[in-house]
């Protein structure tokens, strides 16, 4: 057994070292994605956007929607603009700054996480818990890709502040300047990315849960009004900025929740409940898609929730029990809870239903849990053999070194949109999406046949009433010159959207390359909008077909 002064010994150097050693496994882990490019939403966002390929005017961006116009000007994140910015002139358009940026802030967050964990808990367990965190391959989306700087930037300052109040309050009461940094620290990060506005929620479970204070808890949230109001004054600035910017544009709803009711998201969200356990446990199945049939909306409660369920009431009754005895591991659990609200689509509907890289500020919840786990653990064999506790660091060490190992062989799958659909289709071979997206990328690289085959399997795997999906299959197969399969396609998508013009004139073009003109006409002019150019041109072309051929009948 391990004597008093060796344990001591012990703390001491991993007081020294652990924070190094935290920081080297978070770039160990994500180190193989140096070399990757640009890929998915970082081309539209950056590569595709002028405004953020200079800094003659960065505060112009404060002004602009992180999604151009094209895009359909959408979000706003001002300073992750200007961050991409300030990447794309130092590089001169170069990726490697934008990647190098991003494992500096997992490196830098990693490191913060175990300083804020090394608050709370023993030496020994703030490395375990802070370790999971620096290799989870969850985070692979988040720092692999450039656009989830957004979550990094995000997450870190959210561990700073909180590992600041709790320093404060353990010092003594918040002053104004405490208050002001605080206050002003928050309106930051959510100028970054939005979700950072559930910061004072998990301010107040910090206060109830890791503030030791004589004070009653109602007398504690007196205190903390000043604090309040200055956070609510910032969250207030950033709602005023941000519909200044985009107006009432709340449109950037994930597809399957489009028009649906709260009963609809709540069961959908039960539905993705067990994914997010898995992912946040065991996530050596990633994907960059998440789309249908893996995630459908639901309408009501069906059997395979049951589980769901079971967490959600079990975490809320042990985050309870423990508050006292174990008020890390319920603080973990509060942060879970409150920053997968957003993701849960429960308060506001988003533009995803379940994706990893929104995984990234949760797990900082989840790295508290793992090491007041790990605490306990540790305790309770504190007076066994030495034999134990070593299987207990062996078994740590070996889901640690599995986790980086994920980490590093992911990475590299963001390397650039070839790599990354090609993929994506192997890792969810049941998705429409990634057909549709690998269809997509062989049409562009000439590879008609095999495009054409990608995108019947995504119509095939895909929703019925997609019009989407049906209009983009029906052109696709209209362009290869194979217009009796893609007539039956925009037939489908035309009796779900018939008032659709671009559809319509398709479907009328296609119509006269195979000799049916009549047909065509009538489709043209079937709908309301007959009267827009680009169906009278289709009429217009059928009439003069129909009198052309007329002739060349009477000739002969």
């Amino acid at each position: 057994m391990s004597t008093p002064s060796q344990n001591q010994g012990l703390s001491a150097e991993l007081n020294r070292y652990g924070v190094l050693l935290v920081a080297f496994a978070a770039v160990l882990s994500s180190i193989t994605g140096l070399r990757n490019g640009f890929a998915l939403d970082d081309v539209e966002v950056i590569v595709n956007n002028p405004l953020l390929h200079t800094l003659a005017a960065p505060w112009g961006l404060f002004h602009a929607t992180y999604w151009r116009a094209e895009m359909g000007a959408t979000l706003y994140r001002p300073l992750t603009m200007i961050s991409f910015a300030t990447q794309w002139v130092i590089g001169g358009g170069s990726p490697l700054p934008f990647h190098v940026t991003s494992i500096a802030l997992y490196a830098f967050l990693s490191a913060a996480v175990y300083r804020f964990a090394k608050l709370l808990l023993p030496a020994a367990a703030t490395l375990v818990g802070a370790l999971v965190f620096a290799v989870h391959p969850v985070h692979v989306e988040a720092v692999a890709n450039i656009v989830g700087q957004a979550e990094l930037w995000v997450a870190l300052i959210f561990v700073l502040l909180l590992t600041w109040y709790i320093e404060i309050r353990r010092a003594g009461g918040l002053g104004r300047f405490q208050v002001v940094g605080i206050a002003a620290g928050y309106l930051v990060a959510c100028c970054f990315k939005e979700h950072a506005i559930v910061l004072p929620v998990i301010l107040l479970a910090a206060e109830m849960l890791l503030v030791q204070d004589g004070t009653s808890y109602k007398g504690r949230i007196r205190q903390l009004a000043p604090l309040m109001g200055a956070m609510a004054v910032a969250a207030l600035a950033f709602l005023v900025a941000r519909h200044s910017v985009l107006g009432n544009e709340l449109d950037v709803t994930a597809l399957i929740l489009r028009k649906q009711s709260f009963a609809t998201r709540f069961f959908t969200m039960l539905s993705v409940v067990t994914e997010w356990i898995r992912l946040f446990f065991w996530p050596m199945n990633l994907s960059a898609d998440y789309s249908y049939p893996r995630i459908r909306p639901h309408s009501g409660f069906e059997a395979a929730m049951l589980p769901a369920v079971a967490v959600i009431l079990g975490a809320a009754w042990i985050a309870w029990s423990l508050r006292k005895r174990a008020p890390v591991a319920a603080f973990g659990i509060c942060w879970i809870a409150v920053t997968m609200l957003l993701p849960s689509n429960l308060i506001i509907v988003t533009g995803f239903v379940l994706a990893e890289r929104t995984l990234m500020l949760a797990t900082v919840g989840f790295a508290l849990c793992v090491g007041a786990g790990a605490h306990e653990i540790l305790a309770s064999v504190a007076a066994s053999e030495r034999r134990t506790g070593a299987f207990v660091f062996a078994g740590a060490a070996a889901v640690i070194v599995i986790f980086a190992g994920r980490s590093m062989t992911r990475s590299p799958v963001w390397r650039d949109n070839n790599t990354l659909i090609a993929q994506t289709v192997l890792d969810v071979p049941s998705s429409h999406r990634a057909h549709w997206m690998y269809a997509t990328y062989l049409a562009e690289n000439n590879h008609e046949r095999e495009a054409l085959d990608e995108m019947d399997l995504a119509v095939a795997l895909g929703e019925s009433d997609d019009v989407l999906l049906l209009g983009f299959a029906g052109d696709m197969f209209a362009r290869a010159g194979r217009c009796p399969r893609a007539l039956p396609l925009y037939r489908r998508a035309l009796a779900l959207g018939p008032h659709n013009v671009q559809l319509r004139a398709n479907t009328s073009l296609c119509l006269l390359n195979i000799g049916k003109l009549s047909e065509a006409k009538a489709i043209a002019l079937a709908d309301d909008n007959h009267a827009d150019p680009r169906l009278q041109r289709v009429a217009f072309a059928s009439d003069s077909l129909q009198l052309l051929r007329s002739q060349t009948v009477a000739v002969h």
